[in-house]
């Protein structure tokens, strides 16, 4: 599932949230999330049919991706102080990311750098944001790689 899904895509389902309760209590990010294809916008087919499910421990976020409810890989945990750490992002790939809250809690920013085939520099910036009822996650993407970038819209919708 993993070969299925890519370093990009997989990077970029890195979804990472995570900071003091205060924080956690502006954003309902913790439940798990469907994504909603019709409304979202460049997604990649090995983004397709892929949810996620985000908890919080402590001051650690956990997102896993599912596909048809299962798991595909392990969880990403992160925590959210705003300093860069390098990590083993995908299995094989290792990156830095960065996040902090932005807007009194109410958006997220993460930064992920990394280098495809150990080569080429890649920096995705993806801003997250909740609706203000809890149901609707926004994630726009911007990524930028040798010398060009483009934005994907993930709009995902809470699960009952």
């Amino acid at each position: 599932m993993v070969r299925r899904l890519g370093v990009p895509a997989a990077f970029a389902l890195c979804v990472i949230f995570a900071t003091a309760s205060a924080a956690a209590a502006t954003m309902p990010i913790a439940g798990e999330w469907r994504l909603d294809e019709r409304a979202s916008r460049n997604i990649p087919d090995s983004m397709k049919g892929i949810d996620l499910r985000v908890w919080i421990k402590g001051n650690d976020l956990y997102t896993q991706r599912l596909f048809e409810g299962s798991p595909v890989g392990e969880p990403l945990s992160v925590s959210l102080d705003g300093h860069e750490v390098e990590k083993d992002l995908v299995k094989g790939q290792r990156g830095s990311i960065q996040a902090s809250w932005k807007a009194g809690g109410k958006l997220l920013e993460q930064i992920v750098k990394m280098k495809q085939a150990n080569l080429i520099p890649i920096v995705q910036t993806t801003l997250v944001s909740i609706s203000d009822d809890g149901k609707v996650m926004t994630r726009v993407q911007t990524t930028a790689q040798a010398g060009s970038s483009s934005e994907r819209i993930l709009v995902y919708r809470r699960k009952d």
